[in-house]
């Protein structure tokens, strides 16, 4: 059986969504916090223990998805110490298959709202996407 027509362009619709509020969250870190690691450091915590909410709320996949926050919380920690946007970006990117293998290829090991994987998956590639590729930038202020 393939994806209904309504499923794939809601799925579409919350990529989208995760793009531009993505796009959003990296321009008001760089407005507001320009070469900081941080914020980058507590949003992977936060995406990580929003599933842990939605794993108390529901009472389903609790032990996957606490094993997935401190995983995410472990790498996210580790690349603040480490002063590595590589860390984090693979931490971002890490958290994208995590997305993808548990949530969407075993959508029965947890219980998520509708969307909301679709949603993290383009959120979080574009935030690893820009940490890849200003890396530099990021360990050249911290070298000031």
């Amino acid at each position: 059986m393939g994806m209904s027509m309504t499923v794939f362009w809601l799925t579409v619709l919350w990529m989208l969504i995760g793009t531009l509020s993505a796009f959003i969250f990296v321009r008001l870190i760089s407005l507001f916090t320009p070469g900081r690691l941080f914020p980058f450091t507590l949003g992977l915590i936060v995406a990580a223990c929003l599933y842990i909410t939605f794993a108390l709320a529901n009472r389903t996949g609790l032990f996957v998805e606490g094993c997935g926050g401190l995983i995410y919380g472990l790498i996210a920690v580790y690349g603040q110490y480490k002063v590595s946007p590589q860390w984090l970006a693979a931490g971002w990117t890490a958290h994208t298959i995590w997305d993808t293998a548990v949530h969407l290829a075993i959508p029965q090991a947890t219980t998520i709202p509708d969307g909301y994987a679709a949603f993290c998956i383009s959120f979080d590639l574009i935030v690893a996407a820009h940490l890849y590729i200003s890396a530099d930038l990021y360990e050249a202020s911290l070298q000031e």
